[in-house]
């Protein structure tokens, strides 16, 4: 049986599909969300000139989770893991199990435990559910009977 240790080239072709196209969309997600903070008047002024950070935008939930759970967690090395799961191009995992993300392909499997996770039990974004893959819950044997 398949891990996320392992590349998705070795999963069945429907299923490799399933994990290229989320993560397609995970970076896409990615890209289209980045915090960003601005400056406005404070509505209660201490002192001449007084501002507060407002957040314009944030990043995904998801995305936050995985930055507060691992140190050292970084947006380029996120996109790239992401693409390379997308395109099939990701490798083999070999480091320890849990730990800092500098093993050379570190990102790429902490991607792909994610996506199954997300495949077999949906993903509640900011502004739609995505329902759980039937073919991935097949694969793995799992019924993709969720709450979405």
């Amino acid at each position: 049986m398949w891990v996320p240790e392992r590349p998705i080239i070795e999963l069945p072709r429907r299923v490799r599909r399933e994990f290229q196209s989320h993560a397609d969309y995970l970076r896409s997600d990615l890209l289209e969300h980045r915090l960003q903070v601005s400056l406005a008047e404070a509505p209660q002024k201490n002192f001449s000139g007084h501002k507060i950070r407002v957040v314009e935008n944030c990043n995904p939930n998801w995305y936050r989770e995985l930055y507060s759970r691992y140190d050292h967690f970084r947006r380029d090395r996120s996109l790239k893991a992401l693409l390379k799961i997308k395109d099939a191009k990701d490798k083999e995992y070999t480091g320890k199990r849990k730990g800092a993300c500098s093993h050379p392909h570190a990102f790429e499997f902490v991607y792909r435990e994610l996506i199954l996770d997300q495949l077999l039990n949906g993903l509640q974004t900011m502004y739609e559910p995505i329902p759980a893959s039937d073919v991935v819950c097949g694969y793995f044997g799992k019924s993709s009977d969720v709450p979405f």
